[in-house]
């Protein structure tokens, strides 16, 4: 497992990877097989020492704060086994100039797709949800904010209808990921189990979903304890929630989260989803005991893409209470922490969750887990007859408070500002960026990027 991670290994395997790609010329189509690769090379500047918030997070982990120049190249090969099953192949090396690897593995992996079923063997990258508008995209635990993470991936596409068509069906995931090293912990693993109720009555157009999410870290090697269960035996116990034991003491981190949603139609051209989506990481937090902490959010979706406005997004998110006004012994769930894999839910030294959550590699502690956040994103497209341009705005409103252990004195308030257009659509497309990050505590920063993509 150690050495299928290796740097130098996976590079090699890239190499080869590319070297079957590009035998088959681009964007041609031969039979039942399309191939198709991707050039997109981006500069950044600010005025300070680091980007402002929105030029490096939720970027896949391709951007660090202190990143200059940064290109990702990848090509992709999809092969249709009949009308509705497929497989595809897919891979990308990232290269930048920020304070970590500068040169890496964006996606490697090999996938097959049915009416109802997506596999994938690899690293791939999650897919961006509303219209990229969102502060955490899919969860708050599981934002665009990490790189991609091998493993192996299996979920349904739509929902599996139960007891007839009365509108009732499930969706679910079983996901297992190689986390690879962090401080004190050597080759932990990642465990993903997903579970949704999706109800469609039949007199209207309405969608509501109900969903469990799961995640456990669990094995590896640790600095201070040893060799970590990770026989079969315990990862049954991972799996049923009971956790892997190691001399009587539960060695494996879970976390948990619910979700609720619930999607209308207003009229032809317009999808409204209400979003609710709360956390957990111990039995107590499962009972509801951290409520109301979680995201509140809603989503239009307008389905003209070349109009206006195209996306228009509110989110809420509030982290304060963590058990604690439920916990006699004053006791909280201390969000994304734990104590033996001590970087906490983070990936390459970057939080997996919502960018709010804050990570610092040298203390390898989630240094605040305390937050509330009023977060706006609209989405549109300047178009004429000929030609369109599209563009996204983001702003956030937020109040860092640290953690309960260690509250910040003051709390910080922020407002994070970006704008995204793109100003050619040509042989090549052209995306300006412009940021800006205000402080009660720092000064400003404001920074600007260009980023070109070429697909053939």
């Amino acid at each position: 497992m150690t050495y299928f991670c290796n740097n130098s290994f996976r590079l090699n395997i890239l190499f080869f990877f590319w070297l079957f790609l590009v035998v088959v010329p681009f964007n041609a189509v031969n039979g039942q097989t399309q191939t198709s690769a991707e050039i997109q090379l981006g500069g950044f500047y600010s005025d300070g020492e680091e980007l402002p918030f929105w030029m490096y997070n939720n970027t896949r982990g391709r951007i660090t704060r202190e990143t200059a120049i940064a290109g990702t190249l990848s090509a992709k090969l999809n092969y249709e086994l009949d009308y509705d099953e497929s497989l595809e192949f897919g891979g990308g090396v990232n290269l930048q100039d920020g304070f970590y690897d500068h040169i890496f593995v964006d996606e490697l992996y090999a996938g097959y797709q049915n009416s109802w079923l997506d596999v994938v063997l690899g690293a791939k990258h999650r897919p961006e949800l509303y219209k990229g508008l969102s502060l955490s995209n899919e969860s708050m635990l599981w934002s665009l904010n990490a790189r991609s993470r091998p493993g192996i991936q299996l979920r349904t596409r739509r929902p599996i209808t139960l007891f007839g068509d009365n509108g009732i069906g499930i969706e679910a995931a079983w996901e297992e990921y190689y986390m690879g090293n962090s401080p004190g912990i050597a080759d932990a693993l990642l465990h993903h189990k997903m579970l949704s109720l999706v109800y469609k009555p039949q007199s209207s157009d309405d969608t509501w979903q109900f969903s469990l999410h799961h995640y456990v870290k669990w094995g590896g090697e640790s600095s201070e304890l040893g060799e970590l269960p990770s026989g079969i035996n315990d990862y049954l116990r991972v799996i049923s929630g009971m956790g892997a034991n190691l001399d009587g003491k539960n060695v494996s981190r879970n976390l948990g989260s619910y979700e609720v949603l619930f999607k209308t139609w207003i009229n032809s051209g317009l999808e409204v989803s209400f979003l609710y989506n709360y956390i957990f990481q111990s039995f107590k937090g499962a009972a509801l005991s951290n409520i109301p902490d979680g995201r509140y959010g809603v989503f239009f979706d307008f389905k003209q893409e070349r109009s206006l406005i195209n996306g228009l997004m509110y989110e809420l998110y509030y982290t304060g209470n963590q058990g604690l006004q439920h916990n006699t012994n004053s006791r909280n769930e201390n969000y994304l922490n734990n104590d033996i894999y001590q970087s906490g839910w983070t990936y390459k030294n970057r939080v997996m969750a919502s960018p709010l959550f804050r990570y610092n590699p040298g203390s390898s502690l989630i240094f605040n887990n305390i937050f509330t956040s009023h977060h706006f994103g609209l989405s549109g497209t300047f178009a004429n007859y000929f030609e369109s341009y599209p563009y996204k705005l983001l702003l956030t409103f937020a109040r860092l408070e640290g953690t309960h252990k260690n509250p910040f004195t003051p709390k910080e308030d922020l407002a994070y500002l970006f704008y995204e257009m793109r100003i050619l659509d040509s042989f090549v497309n052209i995306k300006l960026q412009l940021g800006a990050e205000y402080s009660n505590i720092n000064k400003p920063v404001y920074g600007a990027g260009i980023q070109l993509n070429k697909r053939f």
